[in-house]
């Protein structure tokens, strides 16, 4: 039990430790300084800044997997989210038994049936 305990402690600070450096990225992207990410600014982001895009990659994430990932965080349809928002979505996403390919094409299926 103290491993798994031990395990868990591990898992939280990693997921942390991830949000934190995914919002200092997104920070970086946030071109019109509103605290909030836009598509626009996360594709800019993508083409203009090697670290940003090779961040990603190595994570296994590419444009349209990030695309995603901030169009399924808006909710409310305002074309931006939060860094935090953003970060969450991505780490659910990328951590998620289904994994991010799944979750992607269910999201591109919602889109053309809406």
């Amino acid at each position: 039990t103290q491993d798994a305990f031990y395990q868990s402690m591990v898992h939280k600070k990693l997921k942390a430790d991830a949000k934190k450096v995914l919002m200092e990225f997104t920070s970086d992207a946030d071109m019109d300084m509103s605290n909030t990410i836009t598509l626009q600014e996360l594709r800019n982001a993508y083409a203009t800044q090697e670290l940003f895009r090779d961040y990603f990659k190595n994570m296994d994430m590419d444009l349209p997997f990030l695309e995603y990932a901030l169009r399924a965080t808006d909710r409310k349809g305002r074309g931006e989210v939060s860094f935090e928002d953003f970060a969450d979505a991505v780490i659910q996403m990328r951590n998620t038994e289904i994994g991010p390919v799944v979750s992607f094409l269910r999201f591109q299926v919602a889109e053309v049936l809406d």
